[in-house]
């Protein structure tokens, strides 16, 4: 039995990955960022309908199969649609208390070729905010995702940004763009050649077709802006700008997904060691998102990250972002006596918030300290009869070899004084 094709286990980096997890909710937590959950798989019609289907996503690279009830049904591809679907559902938007913001950390499913870190399954960390358009909360959005990169050890952030107008100059765009492109048809691969009839803009998110002259020469997008859009983009920069956020502006930048409105952006490592492999994660505003998928008409933006494509990278750049997991205090009984009592003493430590480990093994006392000699220990403590009679706990400093005698209730007090890695 193996597992399929684009999946794989989570073994020996498991620390990283619950690391990069916490990091991040920690992080939209001071963000005031509400945490939401919403299923793995939904009905077809929701992605079908909410990103798109001219895009290669629907086209080409979801999951999707009926059940037992006929019902059509389709493995998430990405995970703002379903969380639309919930606050639309839910009837979220009535709370008059705006932004309404979330957060969310979970796996989703692309039928494409396994790669280094693009996977079949793989995960996303990200948040979505409701019921205000305005180029500050676009700001924090941004600068949440920076600030969870540099948490994460990346150095050379760097964010791109673009603006590809609201419904009336994007539509004007789509005209300008499509009289250009239909001019160069034929240096066009085969797929964009579709997608210049369904959704020209997508031509520019061409991963074949984006270094040739043709998509470079193309027409701006910025040049189409009305003064309302305009503004806002200027608004944004000038709040990145106050904030210290390492940014370009990049004109073709349209993201992959159709339902983008104004703002659009991607988190970008900037190195020579990845290659073209450097986007992390990306986003940008969806203003009718809502409304197409049943809701009232209410500005969103958001953006997610590739947990995947983070862990590939931050391997390649020798990275480790975890902290290190010292145990604060590895308990060892001299004889089997004293079980009882070394578990008595464990749980009350965990529940004071120490990491502490048991030696589950006091056979050969002197073979277990020798195999402890390089872990990562603040304290060992032997247990023996001694101890339990006199209500003493014996600690040894790992590293400096000091030792310490505590009278068993100061133990807890001793440790919040000398631990500096309590969880």
């Amino acid at each position: 039995m193996n597992k399929p094709k684009g999946t794989y286990d989570v073994t020996t980096n498991g620390s990283t990955w619950l690391y990069l997890e916490q990091v991040f909710y920690s992080l939209c937590a001071n963000y005031n960022y509400q945490y939401i959950r919403t299923p793995i798989f939904e009905t077809s019609e929701l992605f079908h309908r909410g990103i798109g289907e001219g895009t290669d996503i629907i086209s080409k690279e979801t999951y999707d199969f009926t059940d037992k009830g006929k019902r059509n049904l389709t493995l998430r591809p990405e995970l703002t649609a379903g969380i639309v679907r919930s606050y639309v559902e839910n009837k979220m938007y009535v709370d008059s208390n705006k932004p309404h913001k979330f957060f969310t950390f979970g796996p989703a499913f692309r039928y494409e070729r396994p790669q280094h870190g693009r996977n079949r399954e793989f995960y996303q960390a990200g948040v979505e905010a409701f019921g205000i358009k305005s180029a500050l909360l676009d700001s924090e959005i941004i600068t949440l995702g920076y600030n969870y990169l540099k948490f994460l050890g990346f150095e050379n952030i760097m964010i791109k940004i673009n603006n590809i107008g609201n419904n009336i100059t994007r539509t004007k765009y789509k005209e300008t763009l499509l009289a250009y492109l239909s001019t160069h048809s034929d240096e066009l691969c085969e797929d964009c050649k579709a997608r210049m009839l369904n959704n020209p803009l997508r031509v520019l998110d061409c991963k074949i077709d984006n270094p040739k002259s043709v998509i470079q020469n193309a027409p701006s997008i910025l040049d189409s802006l009305d003064e309302e859009s305009n503004k806002y983009f200027n608004d944004l920069q000038i709040h990145l700008e106050m904030l210290d956020i390492p940014y370009v502006v990049d004109e073709k930048l349209v993201r992959g997904l159709d339902y983008y409105t104004d703002t659009v952006f991607e988190y970008i490592i900037d190195t020579d060691k990845i290659g073209n492999q450097n986007v992390v994660g990306g986003g940008g505003r969806y203003d009718n998102l809502v409304s197409t998928l049943g809701g009232p008409d209410t500005p969103g933006v958001g953006f997610s990250f590739g947990i995947d494509r983070i862990i590939e990278i931050l391997n390649l750049l020798n990275i480790n972002p975890t902290e290190k997991q010292l145990i604060d205090v590895y308990l060892l009984g001299i004889n089997n006596n004293v079980d009882s009592y070394l578990l008595t003493i464990a749980d009350a430590l965990r529940m004071s918030g120490f990491r502490v480990e048991i030696s589950f093994s006091n056979k050969n006392l002197s073979k277990t300290l020798k195999n402890l000699k390089d872990q990562p220990i603040r304290y060992l403590a032997i247990i023996g009869e001694d101890e339990i009679n006199h209500g003493q706990i014996k600690l040894k400093d790992h590293q400096t070899t000091e030792e310490y005698t505590i009278d068993g209730n100061d133990l807890i007090k001793f440790l919040d004084e000398h631990c500096h890695q309590k969880d």
